[in-house]
């Protein structure tokens, strides 16, 4: 899939470029994370019109989900980032896996190397289940965090503050499943777009392995935020921080990971169990 028309190849850095602007513009993206999001996109559709559109969707859908209701959101988290404002550290982070897998699997069906001992399905199962993992984590924080009911902590089911690091609701869980279900769909219908053998897989495949992904994801970072991440709450902040302090009450978790450090480690992880799991259903 690297073996593209030098059209193609324009296309690709402009229609990146534009969307990390438009992303800049809005908010969603820091000027490093623009840079980071351009170099990152343009990689994807690089590698193909799916892994570039699967990014794209991605990201669009989590960039509206984390403005919504900010006035409420920012009451309630302590680095409330109007727009999201997402760093370098971040877009990588939520890209990382994904880059690596979306360009073995281009490598290996355009015939630039073989991969020896690689099947295409693992190499298509890890990338789908990065981001099947990211926008189920996303969709579940962003919109979660706003339902009526309180949270309950992944590993004890104690009832914690919304924000807690490990606290998950209905909402926030069916909204994990629908994100990586649209992560699913999109990779299928957009790999329709490709004529390369091999580029993609049949829908329901691509679905299972997105579900499979994202509730195995939100899981690991769940699990990961409620024991190795800094929860407590702030009596005169009067919401949840990531860091102890005067005033703040633990709730749950070491100072061990930041948030960042979660989220890559659960998306890795994620990637390698989808990138088995879809060599044995296929």
């Amino acid at each position: 899939m690297w073996h593209h028309s030098p059209s193609y190849s324009v296309f690709s850095v402009g229609f990146a470029a534009c969307v990390a602007w438009r992303g800049h513009k809005k908010k969603s993206l820091s000027s490093s994370g623009a840079i980071a999001a351009w170099l990152i996109g343009t990689l994807h559709l690089l590698a193909g019109p799916q892994f570039g559109l699967t990014l794209i969707v991605f990201f669009f859908s989590s960039s509206k989900l984390t403005k919504l209701k900010e006035d409420v959101k920012a009451k309630l988290e302590d680095d409330f980032r109007s727009g999201g404002q997402r760093t370098a550290t971040q877009v990588i982070v939520n890209s990382l896996g994904g880059s690596v897998f979306a360009a073995a699997a281009a490598m290996q069906v355009g015939g630039v190397t073989q991969l020896q001992g690689t099947p295409p399905a693992a190499l298509i199962g890890g990338f789908l289940g990065h981001y099947a993992c990211c926008c189920a984590d996303t969709w579940a924080s962003e919109v979660g965090v706003l339902s009526k009911g309180q949270p309950r902590l992944v590993t004890t089911f104690q009832v914690v503050p919304k924000g807690t690091n490990g606290g998950v609701s209905s909402l926030g869980t069916l909204c994990s499943l629908a994100g990586s279900l649209l992560m699913g769909l999109t990779f299928w219908l957009s790999g329709l777009l490709t004529l390369l053998k091999g580029a993609t897989m049949p829908a329901v495949p691509c679905i299972m392995i997105a579900l499979f992904g994202g509730v195995v994801g939100n899981f690991i970072d769940s699990l990961l935020g409620a024991t190795l991440q800094y929860s407590g709450f702030s009596r005169t902040k009067h919401c949840v921080v990531s860091a102890p302090g005067p005033g703040v009450d633990r709730i749950c978790g070491q100072s061990l990971l930041s948030n960042s450090q979660v989220n890559l480690v659960s998306s890795l992880v994620t990637c390698g169990m989808t990138s088995w799991f879809a060599v044995q259903i296929l």
